[in-house]
């Protein structure tokens, strides 16, 4: 199995706490994997679990909770991502649907592992049942013959961002300095084909929230790894011995989940980002996904705070330290004749004063 991560913010990797209370499983699983010992235990690749889930789906937590332990637990070389496929109406996110459609999902839970290569349907109602019917899917799809890829995914977040005003300027008109935002990241993704023939691929890179500001499981749990949007969804022809390779600057201010709710509210040490390279055949049964690698973008760390000054003196006085907030309200009165003045210093860069 061949996997490169390139992580340009902070050492992070796959592991997580997860929200929710989880069970011992370590008996679980030993018993499991004993029952279903793998002919290949070095595995083939990494595998991709989509998780189907409405939050009205009680039977779901149990599937939940299995997810989370398995990969909390690092048994196998695996990634999830929880797809909640709601209609407008109950705040769903339509991309999910729409995944969901492409698959055949018509109940939930459903999970599906390396596309429509498995499929777990319903639930067992039965945290370490579900474990189980997991642990066997997800050792079949670890002995599967893939093509041999690379996928390499450097993700730098971008947070405070604002390029107006032009540092010395002065005198900007308020309306051109309120596309601040602190929601953006550059996501470079490259896919190497080592193969003696052309690969035909679809490109899919998943922008999720580690543990969901919007849905929540039956038990009261943020569902994890909750799909947003997509960065990519490309098809490519990748030739023999050569790669493909794209980047995007993606702002949660320009998402959002196909209904109402936009992204302008996620934070660095919550996101976690999924890219998988999946077949492009013509019969759809057979798109499974070759290679997989995700990147969390911080854990307990986002380096994109500022200083926030604001006063009737220059320089004006500081007024919010190490703040990420995007709205700054003065508490005490302002005096109509006066001139005031803010600052926002940013990583240490001195941005310039603008007369208000």
């Amino acid at each position: 199995m061949k996997l490169k991560i390139v992580a340009i913010l902070v050492g992070m990797l796959m592991l997580t706490t997860v929200a929710g209370s989880l069970p011992s499983t370590d008996e679980a699983i030993k018993q499991i994997e004993e029952e279903t010992e793998p002919s290949n235990r070095d595995y083939s690749h990494h595998i991709l679990g989509e998780f189907f889930t409405l939050t009205t789906c009680v039977p779901c937590k149990y599937s939940h909770r299995a997810l989370k332990n398995l990969y909390k637990g690092e048994y196998h070389p695996m990634h999830y991502i929880t797809m909640v496929y709601d209609e407008e109406e109950y705040g769903g996110n339509k991309w999910a649907k729409q995944r969901g459609n492409e698959l055949g999902v018509s109940a939930s839970p459903t999970t599906c592992w390396d596309g429509p290569f498995k499929k777990d349907k319903s639930s067992k109602e039965d945290v370490e049942e579900d474990m189980e019917v997991f642990n066997v899917s997800i050792i079949a799809c670890g002995n599967r013959d893939v093509a041999d890829l690379d996928i390499n995914l450097d993700v730098q977040w971008l947070g405070a961002v604002r390029n107006d005003p032009a540092d010395g300027e002065t005198l900007v008109p308020i309306e051109q300095i309120l596309t601040w935002t602190s929601s953006q990241m550059e996501i470079d993704v490259e896919v190497i084909n080592n193969d003696t023939s052309e690969y035909s691929s679809r490109i899919r890179v998943y922008v999720n929230e580690v543990n969901s500001t919007l849905w929540d499981d039956k038990w009261g749990d943020p569902y994890t790894h909750a799909f947003l949007d997509y960065a990519f969804n490309v098809f490519e022809d990748i030739p023999a011995s050569s790669s493909w390779d794209d980047n995007v600057i993606w702002d949660g201010y320009d998402h959002h989940t196909g209904y109402k709710e936009y992204y302008q509210n996620i934070t660095q040490d919550n996101i976690i980002i999924t890219a998988t390279v999946f077949r492009n055949v013509s019969d759809t049964d057979l798109r499974y996904a070759d290679e997989t690698t995700s990147v969390r973008t911080g854990i307990d760390t986002d380096p994109k705070r500022y200083d926030i000054y604001f006063g009737n003196t220059t320089p004006p006085p500081l007024k919010l330290e190490n703040a990420s907030t995007l709205k700054y309200i003065p508490i005490e009165y302002l005096n109509w004749n006066d001139t005031y003045y803010w600052k926002v210093d940013e990583n240490g860069r001195q941005l310039p004063y603008i007369d208000e």
